[in-house]
């Protein structure tokens, strides 16, 4: 059972290429040595492309959006060198060096981007500064008195509250207000 292809990938069999030549990706794909890629052998580059751009994913999705992620250089060369790396020790065989090092790099600066250390030169996918909400006392309702005052609050781009707020405001439900006795 084949796997699903990701919306956006982060690379292609180009940049592989680019970093093991020709040859290079093609012997490590051709299992029956045969001189070609076949369908096998595709299928094995279009899953190491699929792993890498996961991987890229777990650390770089959480702050930026994945269209942006496959426009930006430096995630295109990162997910290559996850990929090449993916390739170079899929039948067991070690990394050669290079590549090792080029590697522990990678997850390194991928680390460092997803703990905040480093920052790509991408627009961020929720809002890095605080939202709030103003509030009002209601003595019209028993339980949960406080209201937000919606036209005074942080707005995001929709109108509704700013989505890196983390707080998820009340939703006023008729059958929740009980008449206070005259």
């Amino acid at each position: 059972m084949a796997l699903a292809t990701l919306d956006y990938l982060y690379c292609t069999q180009d940049d592989l290429n680019s970093f093991l030549s020709v040859a290079g990706v093609l012997g490590r794909v051709d299992d029956e040595n045969t001189g070609s890629i076949d369908a096998e052998g595709q299928g094995y580059i279009d899953a190491a492309i699929n792993w890498a751009t996961a991987r890229c994913n777990f650390y770089l999705a959480p702050k930026y959006d994945h269209a942006d992620l496959a426009t930006d250089y430096v995630v295109n060369e990162w997910c290559a060198m996850l990929a090449v790396h993916w390739l170079s020790i899929r039948r067991g065989n070690p990394a050669p060096g290079s590549f090792e090092d080029h590697y522990k790099e990678v997850l390194e600066d991928l680390a460092s981007v997803r703990d905040g250390t480093n920052q790509l030169d991408l627009g961020l996918r929720e809002a890095a500064w605080p939202a709030w909400s103003n509030v009002r006392v209601d003595p019209a309702y028993l339980l949960r008195k406080a209201r937000v005052e919606r036209p005074l609050s942080e707005q995001g781009p929709s109108g509704r509250p700013s989505p890196g707020s983390g707080i998820t405001q009340n939703v006023d439900i008729t059958a929740n207000w009980i008449p206070r006795p005259l």
